[in-house]
């Protein structure tokens, strides 16, 4: 930007500046006793100068140097993006931890209870990430389902592994949600709705509405740290 408005004060242009005196470089003193610049000073001293001589408002920044405000806000959106992203996959990873080892307990009790074989068979089905409802299914298609009211001690392990696995969060957005009532979930409806409206990405979404809802997003933000306690 800086250079771009010496440019056009100087009325110059950088890509043909070694056009310039017969494509000769010159010392600062040399080119000043030429008339080439009009005076030589340190580049602390021309910024402070810029800094006493150059008053501009927000209004005229835009108006005049439309590129540069852009790129500013494209890295404010990039690091308010990166920003959301770790939080979200701080939650995730605390959600999942969490899960993990209610999940390890019930499969322990299960072998404290009901034998070591069959803990070690709950182990090796919850590792294949089958749901206990597709369980269920498949050992109703294959002809193993248990007569109504008459669960065995196999069906109650899988109920207790199911309610392990509902706790595991699909995405960062479930895992930040799970752990925040209704009244903090305001922001994410935002988000959602202005991407609706708007047909923009996620993170151009969230700075939008942090910027125009600032105490839903200090509301988001407190919550998404609790969660990670």
């Amino acid at each position: 930007m800086f250079l771009s408005a010496v440019e056009a004060g100087r009325g110059v242009d950088r890509a043909k500046a070694m056009t310039m005196a017969d494509g000769k470089i010159f010392p600062a003193g040399q080119a000043q006793t030429l008339c080439l610049i009009d005076q030589v000073c340190s580049r602390s001293d021309f910024i402070n100068r810029i800094k006493e001589d150059c008053n501009m408002t927000l209004t005229e920044l835009k108006a005049q140097h439309p590129e540069a405000v852009q790129a500013l806000r494209d890295e404010l959106r990039v690091a308010v993006s990166a920003e959301v992203a770790g939080e979200h996959a701080q939650a995730l990873g605390a959600a999942r931890a969490e899960a993990s080892a209610a999940q390890a307990n019930v499969i322990a009790l299960a072998g404290a209870i009901f034998g070591k074989a069959a803990g070690e068979q709950l182990q090796a089905v919850a590792a294949t990430g089958v749901s206990a409802e597709m369980l269920g299914t498949l050992q109703g298609v294959l002809g193993q389902a248990k007569p109504e009211g008459k669960p065995d001690a196999q069906q109650q392990a899988l109920d207790a592994l199911k309610g392990a696995t509902a706790k595991v969060p699909a995405t960062a957005l479930e895992a930040v949600g799970s752990v925040q009532g209704p009244e903090d979930q305001g922001f994410e409806a935002l988000v959602q709705a202005h991407m609706e409206k708007h047909s923009c990405s996620k993170g151009a979404a969230m700075a939008a509405v942090a910027k125009a809802n600032p105490e839903a997003h200090k509301k988001w933000i407190a919550a998404s740290n609790a969660a990670r306690k």
